[in-house]
């Protein structure tokens, strides 16, 4: 695997993760905006903010701060049973009840809206 930049890193973690900019900022308190730039190489961050981000994102999708590493280190990509082992079975199952959870107000959001018009 190609060794990556910090920002080119950033930016494919969150992408093979699917965490949304908004999702992100909640969870780390940095606005979305401040992330966005970052991401399209606008601004630099500070290394603290740069923390947030990560444990944002590991809050969000476990894993993915591991995987961020191996990108800067031009490690070799997991595939999904090392990122199982990564993660461990308690986590994963948190992660898989979180995002049906989520997937489910969605729908129940959608289903509602539905109804209101």
């Amino acid at each position: 695997m190609q060794k990556l930049t910090i920002r080119q890193a950033f930016k494919t973690t969150q992408d093979y993760f699917k965490i949304s900019g908004k999702d992100l900022s909640e969870v780390s308190g940095i606005g979305t905006p401040h992330i966005s730039s970052f991401r399209n190489g606008k601004n630099w961050i500070s290394e603290d903010t740069l923390e947030k981000l990560l444990d944002g994102m590991e809050e969000i999708a476990p894993g993915s701060r591991r995987y961020f590493g191996l990108l800067v280190s031009g490690g070799s990509e997991p595939n999904l049973e090392d990122l199982i082992e990564i993660i461990g079975a308690d986590r994963l199952m948190v992660a898989i009840a979180e995002k049906f959870k989520k997937d489910r107000e969605t729908i129940n959001c959608l289903q509602q809206s539905l109804i209101m018009s």
